[in-house]
């Protein structure tokens, strides 16, 4: 009675009943569930073996599709359509000759008496920020290894790291656009 209560209730309109068959020794035999509409259309008959298999396969493709897309967050980058510009403040605030870390961007930033360019700190293999590592960087989660230049030397990373579009905005502060990637010879000529 509980079942046909629960059932009815969940689903709305459709009638369910629920039949056991004892056999002599007092054991359910067959469980039956019966399905239909109440003003008498045609009934679904369904055992309980393959009722409770149904229950089942409707849980398992729910809980595969919820792990799918968790597995999808780690592959889509982080970064989203909305913040792909932002300002970094003026150049000199950059020591010449060296990457300096912004972890609010997660961008390096390097300067030189040239110019000044900005390379992304997100390893391209699983989003982890790279570090700095001798002359290029290290990714610390999988141990891709790039050079100064962004370029994969060793490791699961696919790609290179790429290098953004530098600009200046009109408040005289520099323009990082995360959307646009350069090469990584490109720099934003300091005057």
């Amino acid at each position: 009675m509980f079942l046909e209560a629960t059932l009815k209730a969940t689903f709305g309109k459709t009638y369910w009943k629920h039949e056991n068959k004892i056999d002599s020794d007092n054991r359910v035999k067959i469980c039956t569930f019966t399905c239909g509409e109440k003003n008498g259309e045609t009934f679904a008959n369904m055992k309980r073996r393959n009722f409770l298999s149904l229950i089942a396969k409707t849980a398992a493709s729910c809980a595969g599709i919820l792990a799918g897309l968790g597995l999808a967050n780690l592959v889509v980058p982080k970064t989203s359509q909305d913040n792909h510009r932002f300002k970094i403040g003026p150049y000199t605030n950059y020591p010449l000759n060296s990457f300096t870390f912004l972890p609010d961007f997660k961008i390096y930033i390097y300067r030189n008496h040239e110019g000044i360019k900005a390379v992304s700190a997100v390893c391209t293999h699983l989003g982890c920020v790279v570090e700095k590592f001798g002359e290029g960087f290290l990714c610390p989660c999988h141990g891709s290894h790039y050079n100064g230049a962004g370029r994969v030397l060793s490791g699961a990373a696919p790609r290179n790291l790429p290098w953004l579009k530098v600009s200046l905005a009109p408040d005289g502060q520099l323009l990082v656009d995360a959307a646009k990637h350069v090469a990584a010879e490109e720099l934003f000529q300091i005057s």
